[in-house]
């Protein structure tokens, strides 16, 4: 869905090379130390966090449309990475219920009535 917004964007004329995704503040912490090496692995040419109010930050890319896409699947994947597996330093930390097998087997049939 990125890659479309991006794509739209980068046809107007004034065409920035700059992408800002808008997330919880709550996540900031999940991604906070990982900006340079986000920045380094994928080229993006600046990678920042923003905190913009108690409730949200923004997230800061700048460089190619490929580098910025590139940073943004990175960063998505570190928000994914900590529901899955919270770092063990409790300031790091996103704690989020995790479904049991027997609650994805009741969604699951709750979506297929």
């Amino acid at each position: 869905v990125l890659q479309l917004i991006v794509d739209d964007l980068a046809m107007m004329r004034d065409a920035l090379s700059c992408t800002r995704l808008v997330i919880a503040a709550e996540l900031s912490p999940c991604i906070k130390g990982h900006l340079d090496s986000v920045k380094c692995q994928t080229g993006a040419s600046s990678v920042r966090l923003h905190e913009q109010g108690i409730t949200w930050h923004v997230l800061e890319l700048e460089g190619g449309e490929r580098h910025r896409l590139a940073a943004a699947g990175a960063l998505h994947g570190l928000l994914e990475e900590s529901f899955v597996a919270p770092s063990s330093s409790a300031q790091d930390r996103v704690l989020l219920p995790r479904m049991d097998q027997q609650q994805q087997q009741q969604q699951q049939q709750q979506q297929q009535q």
